[in-house]
């Protein structure tokens, strides 16, 4: 079966690490998971729900099967996060917190390329900023324009 998974995956897979609230609620995310399953941005290709024990020690926990399929949801890739995958992908989560850990394939992206593609370009590189490093970005160049504006209006 990884075989004809490989080749079904087309775009980018990102993991995203998704803090909950105690006693790890998971709902809410599961609906907004669903919203973007639903309009094709996204392939959930597998979730983990994992509490973290001690500094070097993880539980992945037993999702709750009907919460989940009440959610509508279904997994195109299960079993493909490792308990590795955990260990590396959740260091900042204190210990007693649960997180989800969501692999997803970004459908958006896989048919941005297939068009660039069509077109006959390949998109060479891609990256990934965080709101905050964005937010920060965006204040600095805020200050200088300020700031060079002042300048000149002086």
């Amino acid at each position: 079966m990884q075989g004809n998974l490989a080749s079904d995956i087309g775009g980018p897979v990102e993991y995203v690490v998704i803090a909950l609230e105690p006693p790890h609620r998971t709902a809410g995310v599961l609906d907004a998971l669903l919203d973007h399953v639903e309009n094709q941005t996204v392939r959930l290709l597998d979730i983990a729900l994992v509490r973290r024990v001690t500094h070097d020690d993880f539980e992945i926990l037993e999702m709750d099967a009907d919460e989940f399929q009440l959610a509508g949801l279904r997994l195109h890739a299960p079993g493909l996060v490792t308990e590795d995958d955990v260990a590396q992908m959740c260091q900042t989560v204190a210990i007693g917190h649960s997180v989800l850990l969501a692999l997803l394939e970004l459908l958006w992206e896989r048919r941005f390329s297939e068009t660039v593609s069509r077109r006959g370009a390949v998109i060479a590189q891609s990256g990934r900023f965080t709101t905050s490093t964005i937010s920060a970005a965006l204040r600095l160049a805020h200050e200088q324009s300020d700031a060079h504006e002042n300048r000149f209006s002086a």
